[in-house]
């Protein structure tokens, strides 16, 4: 878990995605399959959500555990709308399509930072 002085800051991250959504509590927690009252108390830093709580909180708001747990530079609502899309749109591919999506991402990245920072002639 979380130090106890991060646990606002998770509260905080799963309200903001909550609204984001366009969720209210109930609805998450009916989609988590948790509490209503549950999801307040974590949203305010009163509970400390356990490891399934928070695989069933990121499931039911189409995210990963990481949203809530790692460190993270300023959120961008831009960057995290897209990251969440281009899951739901692999979720339930095939692995041999994932397999050709993931090839294709990275010979797609690979290109872009080329661009980006051509290699200067000597």
């Amino acid at each position: 878990m979380p130090p106890k002085k991060e646990l606002p800051q998770l509260g905080q991250r799963l309200r903001d995605l909550r609204l984001r959504l366009g969720l209210t509590q109930e609805q998450l927690a009916e989609r988590a399959n948790l509490h209503y009252s549950y999801i307040g108390q974590v949203e305010r830093g009163e509970k400390t959500p356990s490891l399934r709580a928070l695989k069933r909180l990121a499931k039911a708001m189409h995210t990963s555990v990481d949203f809530f747990l790692e460190e993270q530079s300023p959120y961008d609502p831009q960057v995290d709308s897209l990251r969440r899309e281009l899951l739901a749109l692999v979720s339930e591919c095939p692995a041999q399509d994932l397999e050709l999506i993931v090839t294709f991402v990275r010979l797609l990245t690979l290109h872009l930072r080329q661009i980006r920072s051509p290699v200067q002639e000597v």
